[in-house]
This record gives structure tokens, sequence and C-alpha cells, in this order.
């Protein structure tokens, strides 16, 4: 099956990044897999490329706010025909069976009106619940033949669409590294894009709550972004006099061999429509912790494999950190369920979710 998927770019190393990543290696083994990005440029992949996957780029250049958004502007507007021109293009010389729009980005407002794109697959990444889509944008959704979420909850917020189909992102942990817990790091590991939502001034809070009873430990983030976000966390780190025992690292492409080595993984973010990186520390036999926020964490994590802590109440979920590194001996059969359950998330596993889709529908 001959199969198009489209995104803005894969010079990142986000959470989306990595997915993509992921699947499409296996894919490509059973499909002729083209990937065609709007903004990639000369910028190399950040988790590489795979001999057997077609790339192309379109190479436009929108103009974009500090937090990466769309700028409504006639620039913006002429480009946008150019892209919506250059799509086609492209489509009629791949000739897809099926076309998929990895993100709700700019693409979605076009790939419906394409000739000749197939069967037509939106994958929803952002939560619903921190991005309601407006009437004109749930209009072109439902021109979409079939849609993807990530979990039932975010596909039960899509109550305006039809033929949606549940499929989580792909991990990829090296499940034969596993360190035993008592030889790991005294060290809190946390990690995604330095941008507000992704709460890191509520992690630095609540280990300024604690810090000094565990003197030993420390928390290291890893992540790139918003460079006033990233100066704020660095001001607040000072504020609380956290430098000796708090740090922020640039991403990294090595995230899983640095929490192989970590002991709790901890998630403070505002909204996460899944999660992944929880996945993968939960692969990687890591203690994990996260606020209830909406929607991603409470459909990865139980009381059987992780903690879940009541949203923003930052003095609990200090608590909770502390409790874990007192009594580390007692929870460590959380992190051999947790390892169990991410097997169920291998690439093997999710792809096979793929495959019986293309199967389907072909």
């Amino acid at each position: 099956m001959k199969l198009c998927f489209i995104l803005n770019h894969l010079y990142t190393p986000g959470g989306i990044e990595r997915a993509v990543s992921n699947r499409l290696s296996e894919l490509s083994k059973d499909h002729d897999v083209y990937v065609l990005t709007t903004e990639n440029g000369h910028l190399p992949f950040y988790f590489g490329k795979h001999d057997n996957i077609k790339y192309i780029d379109i190479n436009i250049k929108f103009k974009r706010k500090d937090d990466g958004g769309f700028k409504v502007n006639l620039y913006n507007i002429f480009f946008s025909i150019i892209l919506f021109i250059k799509l086609q293009v492209q489509i009629l010389r791949i000739n897809p069976d099926v076309t998929i729009n990895v993100i709700g980005v700019h693409t979605l407002y076009f790939v419906p009106f394409l000739l000749r794109q197939g069967k037509t697959i939106l994958e929803h990444h952002a939560s619903i619940y921190q991005y309601p889509p407006s009437r004109l944008r749930k209009e072109i959704m439902k021109k979409f033949k079939y849609h993807i979420f990530l979990t039932e909850e975010e596909a039960k917020l899509a109550d305006f669409i039809e033929n949606k189909i549940v499929i989580p992102n792909p991990i990829k942990g090296n499940h034969q590294a596993l360190i035993p817990f008592s030889s790991r790091k005294n060290k809190i590991l946390a990690a995604g894009r330095i941008v507000e939502i992704k709460g890191f001034d509520r992690l630095i809070l609540a280990w300024s709550l604690i810090q000094k009873k565990h003197q030993n430990w420390i928390l290291e983030i890893y992540g790139d972004g918003d460079k006033k976000v990233l100066d704020d966390l660095e001001a607040l780190i000072s504020e609380l006099n956290l430098s000796d025992t708090v740090f922020i690292k640039p991403a990294t492409s090595n995230i899983v061999e640095l929490m192989l080595e970590s002991k709790i993984y901890a998630m403070t973010s505002c909204y996460e429509s899944f999660g992944m990186v929880l996945l993968e520390a939960m692969s990687a036999g890591m203690l994990v912790v996260s606020f209830d926020c909406p929607t991603g964490p409470r459909n990865i994590i139980d009381d059987q494999v992780g903690f879940l802590v009541e949203d923003n109440n930052i003095e609990l979920f200090s608590e909770k950190i502390s409790e874990i590194i007192l009594n580390e001996d007692k929870y460590l059969d959380k992190s051999e369920n947790a390892y169990k359950k991410s097997l169920d998330y291998s690439v093997n596993s999710v792809n096979e979710r793929w495959n019986n889709l293309f199967l389907s529908i072909k």
C-alpha cells in the first residue's frame, strides 16, 4: 500500500517527532511510505532518516509567533496558496492510497480538497480539551474519512465527528538494558519542550518544598523551546536557591538511556493529550509521578503502575516524591508493573493496529 504522511517538520526532538520516527520505520517494511514535510528545509531530521522511506520537503517558510503559532498576515496567506499548489503537485506525483495528516497543522485545511489523495486520515495529537476547534476547523475535520486519537477519552471529546479509531503512540525502548533500581542514581527526571504548558515551574516549586530533606538527590529537566520560559525557570531556580540540585539541560535523543539510570520520572504538565514520555519512563523501569491533568496521564497511569496526584496540588506532589524517596523499596512492584504495561505500547504492537486499519480500508 502506498502511504503519504504529511507534517510540518521532523527537525525537533519532540514526542510527536519521536513517535513518527518509531512508527514509520516499521510501517515502511510492509508499505511504500512517503513523508511529505512542509517546513523542514535543509535541517536534519532529529531522529534520523530511514533508507526505505521517500522524503520530500516543500520548503515553505511561514512567519511564526514566538510560541510557534501561525501568524495571520498577507505574507502567510500568499504562501498558503503556494503550499496548496505544491501539495497538490506532490500528491499527484505520489498518487497515494492513503494520505495521513499527522498533526492538526496548517495542511489539514487543504488535504481534504486535494485531487487523487486516496483515503484521508487525520491524526489528533493535541488535546481537544486544551484546544477546542473552531466551527470552521470542525467542518474541515469532518471531511477526513478516518480520525486517529491517542486515547478513548480524547476520542469521546470529539463528539462532532465519526469514524474514530484509537491508536496510541508507540515507544521504542531497550527492554534488555534495565538497570537494577538500587544501582540507579538518586535522580528525578523530567523532559519536554520548555514552554509554559509543560508546567516545569510547578515541578521546581514542588522540589523546593522537600529538597533540603533529600540533599543527595537532584532534579534534571531536559528540553528546548521558549527562551523567555527558560529564563523564567532559571530565575525561579535561583530565587529558591536550588542551583545545586536543579539542572535544565538541552533536549537529547538519548532520553531513554538517561531514564535507565534514574529512579523517578515527574510530569507536571498543565495538559497532555497522551504523554508518551511517561510510557518511555515506564519502559525504563522508573517510578512515575504525574499530575492528573487533562487528559493523557490518567489514560496511562493507575495505582498499579504509578502515582497520579490531584492537578496543581504542588504540596501533595512534593509529599508523594518525598514518600517515594524514603520508601523506594516499598514501591518496586509499581516499577515492575509499569515496565510490563509499557510492552503493550511497543512499536510492533501499535503498528499491528495501523496495519489492521490499512487492511480494512484497502
